[in-house]
């Protein structure tokens, strides 16, 4: 996470032309301060609620650090393309790190197996786990890092697609999503004629279109751009609003299980996934909103803050309705002393 947020300030700094070494000594004092605090914090019980507070916690920081590469340097920008050129050369420098990673971890383990069989050594998984890790800790970062673009020419450079992405949207994106999005509808008609209410697997079959549609639509940006006009570019609006219905399907099925079962943070996190979704497609059908991606990553980590902090976090809610409905229980039975 360290690294993520000095590389996320150090491309902010290069977006702005002005380097200084105050933002890092000021981001990497408060990652220290933050990472002392919870492991302070951290109970030795393994049985502690703490350590799954900590482990959300984390999980938060490192989400928000992460996303920070992709939003900051870009965050003053009036339209997406310096992001969008980022992000797909991002995406190309981590798949070639990734087989060449793939690669070299490869050889090290036949080099490790020979050795070991060469002279009759009898070793254990560990020496194969650690050139796993190294290969993951070492070799993939130094990889990815040398091949980040720089801001400049992302900001220069015009979005385009090549070949294979468009091969790609046309026949790999665009007939799964509209698979998924055809059986749903269909699960809706069945509802309908059936008048029964939508199962808990609902919510994942949802959640898949809502995936394939983001990355479609921020994949499509060059399309989205283009001032002619294309059945690319009518379907990019045709998209979004075709996953309304969904998102109240899954809504339905959400209440309804919450009716039955009551309230749990798992239930509670995909109630807040829900909404989620619906701020999702309201920011894609708004033309006025230049910067999409921005606005949904600062929403996403918003509520993310507000899931795993503070009296509105998951377990805070669970804990209190939980004790609320046992009181209740306490005092039909007649008990009114707590």
């Amino acid at each position: 996470s360290s690294s993520m947020i000095a590389l996320s300030v150090s491309l902010a700094q290069e977006s702005r032309k002005k380097f200084s070494v105050l933002p890092q000594i000021i981001a990497g004092t408060i990652w220290l301060a933050i990472s002392i605090a919870l492991v302070l914090y951290f109970p030795k019980n393994s049985n502690d609620i703490g350590r799954t507070y900590v482990g959300i916690t984390y999980l938060f920081i490192y989400t928000t650090a992460f996303l920070s590469i992709f939003v900051a340097p870009f965050f003053k920008q009036k339209d997406e393309n310096g992001f969008w050129v980022f992000l797909m050369k991002n995406a190309k420098a981590a798949v070639v790190a990734i087989a060449i990673s793939a690669v070299l971890l490869a050889a090290i383990d036949g080099l490790l197996f020979g050795f070991f069989n060469l002279f009759d050594i009898k070793a254990s998984v560990r020496p194969f786990v650690y050139s796993a890790i190294i290969s993951s800790c070492t070799i993939f970062p130094i990889l990815f890092f040398s091949g980040i673009p720089s801001i400049d020419d992302c900001l220069q450079e015009t979005p385009a697609l090549n070949k294979f992405q468009t091969s790609t949207n046309k026949f790999i994106f665009l007939p799964v999503v509209s698979l998924y999005i055809l059986l749903l509808y269909a699960y809706i008609a069945k509802i309908i004629i059936q008048w029964e209410m939508p199962k808990g697997m609902v919510s994942y079959l949802v959640s898949a279109s809502m995936l394939l549609m983001l990355l479609r639509v921020t994949q499509m940006l060059p399309e989205r751009i283009n001032p002619k006009p294309s059945f690319e570019k009518k379907l990019l609006k045709i998209l979004p609003a075709a996953c309304i219905p969904l998102v109240i399907l899954m809504s339905v099925g959400i209440i309804r299980r919450i009716s039955d079962y009551g309230i749990s943070e798992d239930r509670y996190y995909i109630a807040a996934i829900n909404i989620f979704y619906y701020v999702i497609i309201a920011i894609l059908l708004i033309d006025k909103i230049k910067c999409k991606s921005k606005y949904i990553a600062i929403v996403f980590c918003s509520m993310f803050l507000i899931l795993t902090n503070g009296p509105l976090s998951a377990i805070n809610v669970t804990h209190r309705v939980w004790m609320d409905s046992i009181k209740t229980a306490l005092v039909e039975q007649g008990y009114n002393k707590f």
